[in-house]
């Protein structure tokens, strides 16, 4: 059934929805197609073709984008380092750090009980699978508490 606005107009709201998420899933659809053909042309095994088709989705990085990664911050722009390395969770509901090199940096860190702690502890980690992980630890029935309380 077609749902009017106030205004006696049709509401195009449900339609808007409709055409964007046919527009991504088939801009998704392309993006993968394009990389299987690629990358049976390219990969040596079948693990290399499952990555590269995983990453269709993916940006490349120009040659400016890369320079910048390699750029030292000074002064203000320091980025700290953070909860560091795979970390795991506990029956405590803490996380605790399993690397290797580096047993002694924060070993204990409790899971947020703000939006402002996740950030924090969101922006404190550098690399993107750390904070992958950081949100993996916490549940959906968690996020949305922290959600509601903010």
């Amino acid at each position: 059934t077609v749902k009017l606005d106030a205004n006696g107009y049709i509401d195009s709201t449900p339609f808007e929805k409709d055409i964007r998420s046919a527009l991504e899933s088939d801009i998704k659809y392309r993006q993968t197609d394009y990389m299987k053909k690629r990358a049976v042309k390219v990969a040596k095994s079948y693990d290399e073709f499952k990555g590269m088709v995983a990453c269709a989705h993916l940006k490349t990085l120009n040659h400016k984008e890369v320079e910048e990664l390699t750029v030292q911050k000074k002064g203000w722009q320091k980025s700290y380092t953070g909860i560091n390395s795979t970390s795991l969770l506990n029956d405590n509901n803490t996380v605790f750090n399993t690397s290797q090199t580096n047993m002694i940096t924060t070993s204990t860190t409790k899971l947020p009980k703000s939006m402002m702690e996740l950030g924090r502890d969101f922006r404190r980690l550098q690399q993107l699978d750390n904070k992958i992980n950081y949100l993996h630890t916490i549940t959906t029935s968690k996020f949305k508490k922290l959600i509601t309380n903010a």
